[in-house]
């Protein structure tokens, strides 16, 4: 990572900068500087500005107001992606945007550019070439892994190479631990801190505060659109960046129980039983039943086995043992087309990846998640205008618009 210019600017100055969507103002004059080698951590509930701030950063979005400069260099309001990338800015977004079916070193490749012999792609020299990079990362593994045989972290590490494969001055963050569990999130602050010291600045999105001490030097607290602080992490306590983020007091650390949502509903014996329930991944036992009308909550830390019961009950992952029944009947788990005839479907938490197909359009994510829909033809042939009502039909019971 070549190292900032000495010419006495922020690698990152934010000036004033102001953006509206029609007559709702999202960003109100927000300004701070980010240093060469300083990490910044920018705070704030959802719908605060983070990601307008950062997406008009990127050049995704125009600004009305202010400007932002990169080492002295004042951006044009309308800098676009490209411009971004040229004036030295590099991101990693929460969902990383790699290429798992291929390997490290062909995602990094893409980015960097592969190296060549006689004309064609020298597979050895671009993998000798991508290791350096992986190196300057802390990362452990090879460039000839396949990105999906990664563990999370894993792959985190590999989107920060490839974003700092063309050596940016200034490197976005954007919650990209929000998945990681403590040990993994350790692994990752310690190859931030060894990265700092080539000079780039970076801007460290999040929600977990427990992260920022001991990784980040300044944070910025944004609250409806609004810089509430700016100050080096050192001067505020948890208690005081609470307050800052919500706007008041944190609530009691002991509240009363939540009321029940269904109002009493939840009675009976359970139509849904799970009997000592596991897969590959879930190892221990789980055992519940959910009776008519209730809403169970299943609650735990990344990696404590909350996604993987999900993944099973939604047919996702065969069982190793255990039984789960239906109103008495035997669910056919590991089998999503048979649970959908039982009335079961599933919404994975990787809903961009997992649970639509975003190259089409509502119609076609729609009609595959319905058996029902395939009566729709007449003489072997689809009838659109027959499937589009339906998919309007559903769309606005859920408030799909």
């Amino acid at each position: 990572m070549r190292a900032a210019p000495a010419d006495g600017h922020p690698a990152l100055r934010i000036a004033d900068l102001t953006k509206s969507f029609g007559h709702t103002q999202v960003l109100r004059g927000v300004t701070f500087d980010v240093a060469p080698g300083e990490i910044h951590a920018l705070l704030g509930v959802n719908g605060a500005g983070k990601s307008t701030l950062i997406k008009i950063l990127a050049g995704v979005y125009d600004h009305d107001g202010g400007h932002i400069e990169v080492h002295g260099y004042r951006l044009d309001p309308r800098h676009g992606p490209g411009a971004a990338r040229a004036a030295g800015i590099a991101f990693v977004h929460q969902d990383l945007g790699l290429v798992e079916d291929i390997s490290v070193a062909d995602n990094i490749a893409l980015q960097l550019g592969f190296r060549r012999r006689f004309g064609l792609i020298d597979s050895t020299a671009t993998s000798a070439q991508v290791a350096a990079v992986l190196e300057a990362v802390g990362a452990d593994f090879t460039p000839e892994r396949l990105v999906n045989s990664l563990s999370r972290d894993e792959q985190v590490l590999c989107a920060l190479a490839r974003a700092l494969a063309l050596e940016p001055r200034i490197v976005v963050l954007d919650e990209v631990s929000a998945s990681l569990p403590k040990p993994e999130m350790e692994r990752l602050a310690t190859s931030l801190r060894a990265m700092r010291r080539g000079g780039a600045a970076f801007i460290y999105v999040t929600h977990r505060l427990d992260e920022l001490a001991g990784l980040v030097d300044s944070v910025t607290v944004l609250r409806n659109g609004r810089q509430v602080v700016t100050a080096p992490v050192a001067d505020l306590d948890h208690a005081t960046l609470v307050r800052h983020i919500i706007g008041g007091d944190p609530p009691d650390s002991h509240p009363e129980p939540l009321p029940q949502a269904g109002g009493g509903q939840g009675t009976g014996a359970p139509r849904l039983v799970v009997r000592d329930l596991t897969t590959e991944a879930l190892t221990h036992p789980v055992a519940f039943g959910v009776r008519p009308g209730e809403v169970l909550g299943i609650c735990g830390l990344v990696g404590s086995g909350t996604r993987e019961l999900a993944r099973a009950l939604g047919g996702g992952q065969p069982p190793t043992g255990g039984s789960v029944t239906l109103d008495g009947e035997p669910l056919p788990l590991g089998r999503p087309e048979r649970l959908a005839r039982h009335g079961c479907t599933f919404v994975p938490g990787d809903r961009q990846r997992e649970g639509i197909v975003t190259g089409l359009g509502l119609r076609e994510n729609f009609l595959p998640t319905r058996r029902a829909f395939g009566g729709w033809t007449r003489l072997g042939f689809r009838r659109p205008r027959r499937e589009t009502r339906a998919v309007l039909q559903v769309g606005a019971r859920f408030g799909v618009v």
